[in-house]
């Protein structure tokens, strides 16, 4: 047996029904690890120092594919693996549904868990230049998941956010947040963003509120304060809390879509490239433009490009 600290005890050997031909540890880089002897099971009974209350952990060292097997995988739903060869405990997500699965090994089939989306954050704000931004207008905080972004009222159309290069070609914008807005009698437009560089041209594909109408919306501006047209998407739905944007650039075209669980989407709006740029965008991010009596935050957790 190895002399490298395994487990440290305050209690007698024999109190937690562990015996010293059961195991035996090795040194895993600097953390040991406990090796269970195949067939046995090991319980450890224990309580807190506090209020007494016990507890077991029981460690199965059986060969049969034990609790000691579960695995997390990431995968296709299609890939799901079948029970027969799955340990108990196994836990399986997604990349392309909203469910996760979980196996107990008390059942023949997987339990579904959800939603649960596969998201893929934004990156380091550092990765992106800012639009627009002005002292005192708004806050931006990173965190490991995306974006907080809180927007103050401004009286006029003022689309700030970020946004960075996209990729050459005819790529795909993705992007989802969470959103807390009250705009009274007063525009407001966030969600994704393009940009046309050499010309600064931009449109917001999202949710626009303007008190009494809510909608999905593409607004179009020559610059982050020169609004040109607003196209109406879809108007007086009920907003999901949690929507998926997708944003489609072609060489004519630039089509847009909803979906609410990143399977299934649903083409809400289609114009000519050259309706709303120059050219045709080259940049993309995010935006938002505050005409509301209070601030408004996005909570920006899912957004990148894609090529086919």
């Amino acid at each position: 047996m190895s002399t490298n600290p395994l487990l440290i005890f305050n209690a007698p050997i024999s109190t937690i029904g562990l015996t010293l031909w059961e195991v035996n540890s090795t040194l895993v880089g600097t953390r040991p690890e406990l090796n269970v002897i195949a067939g046995s099971n090991i319980t450890v009974t224990g309580s807190d120092n506090v209020s007494n209350n016990r507890f077991d952990l029981t460690i199965n060292g059986s060969s049969g594919g034990g609790g000691g097997n579960a695995s997390i995988t990431i995968g296709t739903q299609a890939a799901l693996p079948g029970t027969s060869t799955t340990s108990a405990g196994a836990v399986y997500f997604t990349t392309d549904s909203p469910a996760a699965y979980v196996f107990n090994g008390n059942t023949t089939a997987w339990q579904s868990f959800g939603p649960i989306f596969p998201l893929t954050p934004p990156g380091s704000s550092t990765n992106y230049s800012q639009l627009n931004f002005a002292a005192g207008s708004q806050t931006l905080t990173d965190y490991n998941d995306g974006h907080a972004f809180i927007l103050q009222s401004n009286g006029a159309f003022n689309v700030r956010g970020l946004y960075k290069s996209a990729p050459d070609g005819t790529f795909t914008v993705y992007g989802a947040h969470l959103l807390f807005a009250s705009s009274m009698s007063s525009s407001i437009r966030v969600g994704p963003m393009l940009r046309e560089s050499a010309t600064g041209k931009l449109v917001v594909f999202g949710y626009s509120d303007t008190g009494s109408t809510k909608t999905i919306f593409m607004t179009s501006a020559s610059s982050p304060t020169s609004y040109t047209t607003d196209a109406l998407a879809l108007q007086g739905l009920a907003v999901m809390p949690w929507l998926f944007y997708k944003i489609v650039v072609d060489a004519s075209h630039v089509t847009y879509y909803v979906s609410v669980d990143m399977q299934n989407w649903i083409q809400v709006l289609q114009r000519n490239l050259t309706s709303d740029f120059t050219t045709a965008p080259d940049q993309f991010g995010y935006g938002a433009s505050n005409q509301s009596n209070y601030p408004i935050m996005m909570r920006v957790m899912h957004l990148y490009a894609t090529t086919p």
